[in-house]
């Protein structure tokens, strides 16, 4: 008995393209994503509150930069639809602190960065899988050259460290990091 070998090739590839896409598909009805997060399937409305800011020193903009981007951030990679009446997912919280230090200091004796830092504290409830709630500090920070004017860099800093920010929200809520 002899084998076509290009046909038992064919049919082994095909066969493994077939497991290979039979996977994926399952994977999406269980509530996996190829970003590697999961969702329990029965999760479907959100509320993200507003994130007020109860820093002494105070950005004016700050709490409504962070919302909306915490807000994009799950509506873009997830499947959540915004809810305030009966969320499944609830994230609520405030803007503690947000600092100004110098971090780095030449032979001079000045100077030569800078950090701005924010704290967010966030509360995540979640009503199909309570045991992921959680309260906590996220603190995230950027250097930036101390010769620059704070003011002309502020609004690109407070850009970065809020998406630092609402990734880290993100991956401890939704990658269970």
């Amino acid at each position: 008995m002899t084998y076509n070998k290009p046909l038992v090739l064919a049919s082994f590839y095909i066969a493994v393209l077939f497991i290979i896409a039979f996977s994926f598909s399952a994977c999406s009805t269980c509530g996996y994503s190829l970003k590697g997060g999961s969702l329990d399937p029965a999760a479907e409305k959100l509320k993200v509150d507003f994130f007020n800011n109860r820093a002494s020193q105070v950005n004016p903009t700050l709490s409504q930069i962070f919302t909306e981007k915490l807000k994009d951030k799950y509506l873009r990679e997830t499947r959540l639809k915004l809810n305030v009446d009966d969320p499944d997912v609830y994230l609520s919280g405030y803007i503690s602190s947000y600092t100004v230090a110098p971090v780095g200091v030449g032979s001079n004796g000045q100077a030569q960065s800078s950090r701005l830092t924010i704290v967010v504290h966030v509360k995540y409830m979640s009503k199909q899988n309570p045991k992921s709630n959680f309260e906590s500090d996220i603190t995230q920070f950027t250097d930036f050259n101390a010769t620059q004017s704070f003011s002309a860099v502020e609004a690109t800093l407070v850009d970065d460290i809020c998406n630092k920010l609402v990734q880290d929200i993100f991956n401890k809520t939704i990658l269970d990091w």
